[in-house]
């Protein structure tokens, strides 16, 4: 007879150099807890709090803005706000005690950050009511992306995911064909 225990779902694995106690992975949702600002509640960190304390190897958080203008909605938290980092730091410090991973899945709103920034919102091409981005506005992004990455590990984080789909900026880039 096979039992759960002994499946190899419980079984520690590797991804690169973050070890998981097992391979029970949380993706990315967007549970509209952050506040109206941008900024981190008490009810995201209980939210992930009680993920980690039913056994899951590894969280990845919902997807944080990382500029404030490029939110995809008003609960969006914008991880670069300096009035975020202690709980973000909290956040991953309570994730750790379970011995469950983290890793924090970052977007850049593009097309999504209209209901935002309204027709202040960059996307590649400009269309549908937004702003073409310059040459200096793609490399203010990839700049962006490199310093929120080094601040996602000053926080605590395990490591970075890009959110590369559904319409936000980075998905933009994207050629279907």
């Amino acid at each position: 007879m096979y039992f759960l225990n002994s499946s190899p779902l419980w079984q520690e694995y590797n991804i690169k150099n973050i070890v998981l106690k097992n391979r029970i992975v949380r993706a990315a949702t967007n549970e509209h807890l952050g506040s109206v600002d941008g900024m981190v509640t008490d009810g995201y960190i209980n939210t992930y709090k009680t993920l980690a304390s039913s056994g899951i190897g590894l969280i990845i958080t919902s997807h944080m803005a990382i500029d404030k203008n490029e939110r995809a909605d008003l609960t969006h938290i914008c991880i670069n706000e300096p009035e975020n980092f202690d709980k973000l730091r909290l956040l991953t410090s309570e994730i750790h005690k379970t011995d469950t991973k983290i890793i924090c899945q970052i977007s850049y709103g593009g097309y999504r950050a209209i209901k935002i920034a309204g027709n202040n919102c960059m996307t590649p091409s400009g269309n549908d009511g937004t702003r073409e981005m310059s040459i200096k506005d793609i490399e203010d992004c990839i700049n962006n992306h490199v310093k929120t990455i080094r601040l996602i590990k000053k926080l605590g984080f395990d490591g970075v995911e890009l959110h590369l789909a559904h319409g936000y900026l980075l998905n933009e880039f994207l050629d279907p064909f």
